[in-house]
């Protein structure tokens, strides 16, 4: 090897081993990053700040602070002092200030603190059903006969006196009740033209009436016209026996023809629950709500035709556990108002002043629930028409779940807040105060919350009169943590103090 060469070995080596130490102290220091990059990041971060504090004390001793104008709202209810333990940039750090468009676009809503009387409430959950008796009206065949036209589809809504179908009779007793009937009244035709004819026959002789030799017959025409009416007034109770309705007799005996086709009608709901008939007891349209026939097909009498539904007021079964059924009975017997919300306890329809009226003599031996009913009121929301025929929408529906809310304690002086008011961060609550556009929490003890309210502790944290956020507040939150967290910049961002 040329001594060139041999000269310059030690050095590539020297190099290569150097490279080699340098590859092995980067992959060393990469794979510990997790452990000391963090705290060089943070070092960095906290002596960046000491520099910012210091410019920021160096531009407060230039400049007088009397000089400074925050607005006669904007640090209300907190103090500047040098006494209080809390420097003007804490209190800066924990203020959030919303512009007027950010606060209509969360929908902010405030209102003052203020005591109230809170009434504690047992959830119950519940269903609602149709009234036993009431809600479910069943239309029967009146006859015994054919189907021959259904003027109803499901769903419609109907009217009493509306038709329903018609129905032509089968029954041979039928008819013959009907051409017995027809028979006595053309006899009893017969016997009043022999009556008029004999009374004609009377003379008056020095202002007496004679009784010729007719006179007999006469009498016993009378007799026979009294035995035919007899027999027409049974004959008219057979037939409405048989499930003539009067109209069908009175258009019987009027055209002296045979009804052969017999039209149902929508029966008033008290004639069908055996109540009078009040006039304008009726104020709504009821609904088929099943279609039990169709065209053509044979139906005895008595057998369903259809069933309507008067949902005008439906019922709120609940089912309580055997720790709450006390509370229950003491409700009842006290004809406390309950509360009610439809289809979700926290979206759900909001419903007050309900009572029950009635509570089962049982307990079910399966679930050992006591069942009980509150009755609620319903409310048209839809009535349109479509290719003929009427159609109706009631709020409330049978087999919509319910949750019934039953005072059983009352709370006086607390504060009662809406459960959007309160915001909850890991174990704390908190609560917005409004100080002109300035919002600042207040770190809050719930003693108690339900699916809708919650009540505060009236410890002096709130005071009452001040302006609190009830609507909006997580939003508000969220912008304070956001800001807090470096990412929302600073607490009066957007504006400008002059100096």
């Amino acid at each position: 090897m040329p001594s060139g060469s041999r000269a310059w070995m030690p050095r590539v080596v020297k190099l290569a081993c150097f490279a080699a130490a340098l590859a092995v102290l980067a992959g060393a220091a990469w794979f510990w990053s997790p452990l000391w990059l963090p705290r060089v990041q943070s070092a960095l971060h906290d002596e960046q700040k000491q520099q910012e504090k210091g410019k920021a004390d160096d531009h407060d001793h230039d400049h007088d602070h009397d000089g400074h104008d925050h607005g006669k709202d904007d640090h209300k209810g907190h103090s500047h002092g040098k006494g209080d333990g809390h420097s003007h940039e804490e209190e800066e750090e924990n203020v959030i200030e919303l512009t007027p468009k950010a606060i209509r676009n969360i929908g902010l809503k405030t209102g003052k603190v203020a005591l109230s009387t809170y009434q504690r409430t047992v959830p119950i959950p519940a269903v609602l059903i149709e009234r036993p008796g009431y809600s479910a009206l069943e239309v029967v065949a009146p006859i015994t006969g054919i189907v021959t036209r259904v003027t109803v589809i499901d769903g419609q809504a109907v009217e009493p006196g509306d038709v329903l179908f018609h129905i032509r009779l089968t029954a041979e007793e039928l008819v013959e009740a009907q051409a017995n009937l027809l028979a006595r009244l053309e006899q009893l035709d017969v016997v009043e033209q022999e009556i008029r004819r004999l009374e004609s026959a009377i003379t008056s002789v020095n202002g007496e009436k004679v009784i010729p030799f007719a006179g007999k017959t006469l009498l016993n025409q009378q007799y026979e016209k009294k035995k035919l009416l007899a027999w027409i007034r049974a004959d008219r109770q057979r037939l409405l026996l048989h499930g003539l309705s009067p109209e069908h007799v009175e258009e019987l005996m009027r055209t002296r023809r045979l009804i052969s086709t017999v039209v149902v009608r929508v029966p008033h709901p008290e004639q069908l629950r055996g109540e009078p008939i009040t006039e304008g007891s009726l104020q709504h349209p009821l609904v088929v709500s099943r279609l039990a026939i169709r065209p053509g097909q044979h139906v005895q009498t008595g057998q369903t035709l259809c069933v309507l539904g008067d949902h005008q007021v439906l019922s709120i079964e609940g089912k309580a556990f055997p720790q709450d059924a006390p509370g229950i009975i003491k409700a009842f017997e006290n004809r406390t108002p309950v509360k009610a919300v439809i289809d979700g306890s926290t979206n759900g329809h909001l419903v007050e002043g309900l009572q029950i009226i009635h509570v089962s003599p049982r307990v079910d031996m399966e679930t050992r629930a006591l069942t009980f009913h509150v009755l609620l009121p319903n409310e048209l929301v839809s009535d349109v028409r479509s290719q003929g025929r009427r159609f109706i929408a009631w709020r409330f529906r049978p087999g919509q779940r319910a949750e019934l809310y039953v005072p059983v304690e009352q709370w006086k002086d607390r504060i009662v807040l809406p459960k959007e008011a309160v915001v909850v961060d890991g174990p704390q609550r908190f609560v917005y105060v409004k100080h002109g556009t300035h919002f600042e929490p207040r770190e809050v003890h719930v003693e108690y919350s339900d699916q809708r309210t919650v009540v505060v502790a009236n410890d002096g944290v709130l005071k009452l009169g001040e302006t609190i956020v009830l609507k909006g507040a997580y939003q508000v939150h969220l912008a304070l943590r956001r800001k807090q967290s470096g990412g929302g910049g600073d607490a009066h961002a957007g504006h400008s103090h002059p100096h």
